[in-house]
């Protein structure tokens, strides 16, 4: 994989933790 294209996926990962979080705590 093209290196700037893993930062930008762990950037888009970083920004998308909380909203994943807030997801799986309203669920439950």
């Amino acid at each position: 994989m093209d290196e700037s294209m893993k930062r930008f996926d762990r950037l888009i990962s970083r920004a998308l933790l909380p909203y994943t979080l807030c997801s799986v705590e309203e669920e439950q």
